[in-house]
């Protein structure tokens, strides 16, 4: 028989595994969180949209590192960026294949929030025809309310003329 001085000695200097786990926890989730959050954000805003890029353009600094690749449409901009929740890691090699003036279909993933600069991610866009039956996208003279001298002046009407 143990003493009990010796058994509370000895329950003292056994970890506690549910301590540590708990302790544990808020660092996991501060280095795992945005992953997480990405990864939730992207698989619940999946699209398949058809875009006419009007522009396409490199934002960031001059080393790659932290560079953004916005594409331009007349219905709105989209981001192209590696996402880790897709695999995808090769922004700069899709943007390269962009032409403007030309019409895609982009499966697109992520939410649009203005008050943070976010933008729909392009994850993967190949080449097509435009559809004949597709709607055209009027030149901000015809929306009401603007005026044709405004500095946000559209690219170009949906017949291509500027």
């Amino acid at each position: 028989m143990s003493s009990p001085l010796i058994e509370a000695t000895m329950s003292r200097s056994t970890p506690n595994s549910m301590g540590c786990l708990i302790a544990a926890l808020p660092f996991a989730l501060l280095i795992f969180g945005p992953f997480l959050v990405q990864y939730l954000i992207y698989a619940n805003t999946q699209d398949m949209v058809e875009i006419r890029v009007v522009k396409a353009e490199r934002v960031g600094d001059r080393s790659g590192d932290g560079a953004r690749y916005l594409i331009f449409t007349p219905q709105e901009t989209f981001e192209n960026m590696d996402a880790m929740a897709f695999r995808k890691f090769n922004s700069a090699d899709l943007y390269g294949r962009i032409r403007v003036g030309a019409t895609y279909q982009a499966y697109v993933a992520g939410l649009r929030v203005p008050l943070l600069s976010w933008f729909r991610n392009i994850i993967s866009i190949w080449e097509v025809e435009p559809r004949p039956d597709a709607t055209p996208v009027p030149s901000e003279a015809a929306i009401p309310g603007r005026r044709c001298d405004s500095p946000h002046r559209s690219v170009g009407s949906a017949s291509g003329g500027q």
